[in-house]
């Protein structure tokens, strides 16, 4: 058993953190009666919150570490149960840390200890070549009717501005979109989310504890986190999301049509990680309403406006009046694509690292392949297309194909739909594929 010795840095008390690997039988994970889970290694971890009142919100981050004693390739599944609600599986492929965070409202209701148990299963028992051990524990008190104040704000704000029907009209996106095509002038259209707004929240709303496994571990995978640590250990993490803050704030200066947060993302019933989703859509809308005042509302949309287009059919009477396109985006879609929409003559193809939560690549996309990428944006003509799904740096990507004299559109998630290829919520999506 160890004893947390680390700063507590929300607030509240947060008191007797206490570690405990067990090998001993551990509550079953939740599962469906067709699956078969192999729950044999463990760690169960033990605590006591308190808080000022019913309404705060309490904020619990668990750093495990998972250390593979074979070369055996085989993956193991993770997931964390707190308080009876259980967390997404994750894919682990390698030895390394894995950072958690979990609201955990309903625990301030309660006196005594509370347990959390991470979970991990395989193919193969996952004893027999992994081992477990939870190395930090942290946990504090926020208010939550303060972080409700902000995105109750927010929404009020953007439902003025948006009216009641929000930023969906993907005919007039379109529409906007082929006037620049047909006079042949560079254009940027970019779109900003829940993980953009985590970034243009920092640090103020969101800290390292929030932006390492939410932005940079989940966007770029562990090598990237690596790469990062390597350059300065101490003011790497910083550093790296200054750097993104900027390409981002960049990226709102030069686009000539935003996608981002419509009021309708901004719901004031979340709960537990919920509620940080809420405040990062809300920073994401904050971040790009001066420039929406000066471009007009007739350039604003909702940050998934394209999939709208998509189902809709609005943005084939884009595709249908090209004949060039260039892609930068993770899965090649040229052969599918090319067979769709036949008046496209020639298509090119700049591969970039995929989503570090469905592959592994090889190299990290940040922080430094994107640069080797941005070389190779060559825009032959002014006005030459490119549809871009490439993340945060997608917004980098179009910045620099706008000032190139290239037309960019950050399709985003649209291209994981498409192939079926890529998260596994738009992989879902399967009516918008090539």
């Amino acid at each position: 058993m160890m004893q947390s010795d680390e700063p507590n840095i929300f607030g509240g008390t947060f008191r007797k953190l206490a570690f405990r690997q067990t090998s001993e039988d551990l509550p079953a994970p939740d599962q469906k009666d067709d699956q078969e889970v192999k729950a044999v290694a463990g760690v169960m971890v033990t605590f006591e919150m308190e808080g000022d009142c019913l309404d705060d919100f309490g904020y619990l981050q668990m750093r495990f570490r998972l250390t593979r004693s074979t070369s055996d390739p085989q993956p193991v599944s993770v997931s964390v149960h707190v308080l009876g609600v259980a967390s997404p599986p994750r894919q682990i492929f390698e030895d390394g840390e894995i950072y958690l965070d979990y609201g955990i409202k309903s625990a301030l209701a309660k006196k005594g200890k509370l347990k959390a148990f991470l979970f991990v299963s395989g193919e193969r028992p996952p004893t027999e070549g992994w081992s477990i051990e939870c190395v930090s524990l942290r946990g504090g008190i926020r208010s939550a009717s303060e972080i409700n104040r902000s995105i109750s704000a927010a929404r009020t704000l953007a439902k003025e501005e948006q009216g009641d029907a929000g930023w969906f009209d993907h005919d007039q996106l379109i529409d906007g979109m082929i006037e620049f095509v047909e006079s042949g002038r560079p254009m940027s259209m970019v779109r900003f989310g829940d993980g953009e707004g985590r970034i243009l929240g920092y640090p103020s709303d969101f800290s390292n504890s929030e932006t390492i496994p939410q932005c940079l571990r989940y966007m770029f995978g562990r090598k990237a986190l690596d790469e990062i640590y390597a350059r300065d250990p101490v003011f790497g993490v910083p550093n790296a999301m200054m750097e993104l803050q900027g390409f981002l704030r960049e990226s709102i200066q030069e686009a000539d049509f935003l996608g981002t947060s419509s009021f309708k993302h901004m719901r004031l019933d979340g709960t537990g990680n919920v509620i940080w989703a809420q405040l990062a859509f809300c920073r994401a809308y904050l971040a790009c309403r001066e420039k929406i005042s000066a471009l007009g509302a007739d350039r604003a949309f909702d940050t998934f406006i394209f999939r709208f287009a998509a189902r809709h059919g609005s943005l084939d009477r884009l595709i249908n009046i090209l004949d060039h396109v260039t892609f930068v985006t993770h899965t090649d879609p040229r052969p599918k694509f090319l067979d769709r929409y036949p008046n496209v003559k020639r298509a090119d193809f700049i591969q970039i690292p995929g989503h570090a939560s469905f592959t592994q690549p090889e190299s990290s996309h940040y922080p430094s392949e994107y640069r080797n990428i941005v070389d190779r944006l060559r825009v032959e003509r002014e006005g030459s297309v490119f549809l871009v799904g490439g993340g945060y740096l997608g917004k980098l990507y179009c910045t620099e194909i706008k000032r190139r004299g290239g037309i960019a559109i950050d399709l985003g998630g649209v291209f994981d739909a498409w192939m079926g290829v890529g998260r596994s919520r738009l992989v879902k999506q399967t009516d918008l594929r090539l």
